[in-house]
């Protein structure tokens, strides 16, 4: 394995006081693997207290991460870093934060904490020597995922691992061995006891996970099998298709994929049928808002918006002028998810059409000015009545000539000055 400078000298500094530095777990996996190295974890029997010593001594810079998980980070430059750990043993009682956390000297110790074979390898960094427990060499070679001890041990104390399982399964293309699966599903509603925001992480990590080392991506396939639609979507009897819609939805751009995710998540969960829009903004809130996942309000807003018009230009045989007017308001990339969908460039068509025939479908379309409004209406009511004369239009109780506007938007304007 290539090893830095910098890191080599972390690492003697380290043997000249007892202690022996290794590498272990994703760096560790690809470099068997020929895979890129990204992130660098390292580790050893020495406290926090003791690495900060030898990181100054080594002229590098040192950040408490985790105090009681005796993690911090070693920073070379702004293009090397690495994270640090202490060997340890811990114990859960739910979630994914350990209650008890005791460090240790023994490395084989801290390998029985770590979820599966293949992340629980360590390299010896002086040495350059491999320390292999768990045989995660030869899972590597069989491209199966194993835990490092029983399956009902490992994810009975830690439902997140459920979640890592799914997104190494879909990065590296390995297959699940049964019995981990099987230890999985048993515990899959330890995902209950896992933060919203975690949950969320991680699944735009699985969503994501064939960008980062090219495989197809095979999430759908587990959320099935795993039942982790009940406990991530709120939808016991969700069952992901997999057919050729899915498969075009994760070959879609980094920008809009969870978009897309989404769109294909209600479809599936709608059974493909039209909904009305009031289920789906409860629902939609539900999974993804305050009382599920915790997303943004914006982007909340974003998949309830894109699939109303999902549905409505996919499951209806017309569409009105509002949904098309809806069309008009959505951003870039809701447009650009909804175009995986339906065929947005005859939407687009007919819009073009309905506005060369007169009507106007936005306020910026009405052939009047601002300036022309205000010498019939007051400042304040511009924009009510602005509103009032587009719905007109779109109604056709109105033509879109400059003189019909004034007229009418000088009338709404008496009107309102005698409700007064």
């Amino acid at each position: 394995m290539e090893i830095s400078e910098s890191l080599m000298a972390l690492a003697k500094q380290f043997k000249k006081i007892g202690a022996t530095l290794y590498m272990v777990g994703g760096a560790v996996r690809n470099s068997l693997m020929n895979l890129p190295i990204t992130d660098i974890d390292i580790c050893s029997k020495l406290s926090p207290k003791d690495v900060e010593t030898v990181a100054k001594k080594c002229g590098y810079k040192y950040q408490v991460v985790n105090e009681k998980l005796g993690t911090c980070l070693i920073t070379v430059s702004d293009d090397e870093q690495y994270e640090y750990s202490t060997f340890r043993d811990e114990s859960y009682s739910h979630g994914h934060t350990p209650d008890n956390v005791t460090f240790v000297d023994d490395i084989k110790v801290d390998a029985k904490r770590r979820d599966f074979t293949i992340g629980a390898i360590y390299y010896d960094i002086v040495k350059q020597e491999y320390i292999d427990i768990y045989s995660g060499a030869v899972d590597i070679k069989n491209r199966v995922i194993r835990t490092v001890e029983t399956p009902e041990h490992v994810f009975s104390v830690d439902g997140l691992r459920i979640l890592r399982l799914v997104r190494f399964a879909a990065e590296l293309n390995f297959k699940i061995d049964k019995y981990t699966l099987l230890g999985a599903k048993n515990h899959v509603r330890n995902l209950n006891e896992i933060s919203p925001e975690r949950k969320l992480k991680e699944l735009k990590l699985i969503l994501y996970s064939d960008f980062r080392y090219g495989n197809t991506n095979t999430c759908l396939k587990y959320f099935n099998k795993l039942n982790i639609n009940k406990y991530l979507f709120k939808s016991d009897k969700l069952k992901f298709k997999t057919n050729k819609l899915a498969k075009v939805v994760f070959k879609t751009k980094l920008n809009i994929r969870y978009l897309c995710f989404c769109m294909l998540l209600l479809m599936n969960k709608y059974k493909f049928k039209y909904i009305h829009p009031s289920q789906i903004h409860f629902d939609v809130q539900s999974i993804f808002g305050q009382s599920g996942l915790r997303e943004s309000s914006a982007q909340v807003n974003s998949i309830i918006d894109t699939y109303n018009l999902l549905q409505a230009f996919k499951f209806k045989k017309t569409y009105t002028i509002k949904e098309l007017t809806d069309y008009k308001k959505l951003d870039d990339k809701c447009k650009m998810a909804l175009s995986v969908f339906v065929p947005t460039d005859l939407i687009e068509n007919h819009i073009s059409q309905i506005e060369m025939s007169g009507i106007p479908l936005s306020e910026d379309k009405l052939n009047v000015s601002n300036e022309e409004l205000l010498s019939v209406v007051d400042a304040k009511n511009l924009s009510e009545i602005k509103t009032k004369l587009l719905h007109m239009c779109m109604a056709g109780k109105l033509k879109n000539e400059k003189e019909n506007l004034l007229h009418s938007a000088k009338q709404m304007q008496v009107s309102i000055n005698n409700n007064k």
